[in-house]
């Protein structure tokens, strides 16, 4: 009877290469599982010079990708856009990524407002994050040195003092870049708070709306955040 005789090392090799080869995934990856879509808020308004704050949430261990108006992209969970304008005004998109999966894309509707009342009547001001207000202010305007346009605002059960200054009486309605400077230029309104805790505050860099309708002058700020004093929303008026 002959004798078969098995090569242990080679029977060793050929096994493990056969193991090798039960291993390798298909190029082709296998149909993905749509991962839930992410959870959002449909849609909001903000004041022109807000922020634009949006958030994706819900499906666990997702990344999120957003797209939207004026060439928007971002990667992540919360985005937020600052000093918000007409052209952020539209649809926002976002999809949940997991692995190498994707959600269907949920639209956020978000509407920039580029002008508003923040639903105070003429020479009315709040702080709208406080526990006082809202109040009614006192105002008198007058034309200064270079022919400057100032009107003085004041409370006196608040000790709130409101000094807004342009660089002349405006003729038509925009919106104005507030400014600590006491010489504004044209497109710009220096806007001074004072309050009870003292000292004079200041917001740079936000809006104002500024009206103008027979010959009376409304300077309104909506939700302004003033450094050291807080979140300010004011109409001031004069003739």
């Amino acid at each position: 009877m002959q004798k078969i005789i098995f090569n242990k090392t080679r029977f060793i090799i050929i096994g493990l290469i056969l193991i090798a080869i039960s291993c390798v995934k298909d190029n082709t990856p296998a149909d993905c599982t749509k991962p839930a879509n992410p959870t959002v808020v449909k849609g909001f308004t903000v004041n022109q010079g807000g922020s634009i704050q949006l958030s994706a949430s819900g499906v666990n261990g997702a990344k999120y990708s957003w797209s939207g108006p004026h060439s928007f992209s971002y990667d992540g969970t919360n985005p937020v856009i600052n000093n918000a304008n007409i052209y952020n005004s539209g649809n926002y998109w976002v999809k949940a990524q997991v692995g190498y999966c994707y959600s269907d894309s949920v639209s956020v509707n978000v509407f920039v407002k580029s002008d508003s009342t923040c639903n105070l009547g003429d020479n009315g001001a709040d702080f709208p994050n406080g526990s006082s207000g809202p109040f009614t202010m006192h105002s008198a305007c007058s034309t200064g040195a270079n022919n400057t346009y100032q009107i003085n605002s004041s409370n006196a059960d608040s000790s709130l003092l409101i000094t807004i200054i342009l660089k002349q009486k405006p003729q038509v309605g925009g919106a104005y870049t507030l400014t600590d400077n006491p010489s504004p230029a044209d497109n710009e309104v220096f806007y001074q708070a004072q309050g009870s805790v003292g000292g004079n505050f200041y917001s740079k860099g936000n809006i104002a709306y500024v009206k103008v309708k027979n010959g009376q002058v409304n300077v309104i700020i909506c939700s302004t955040n003033f450094a050291g004093l807080g979140v300010l929303s004011a109409n001031i008026t004069c003739k």
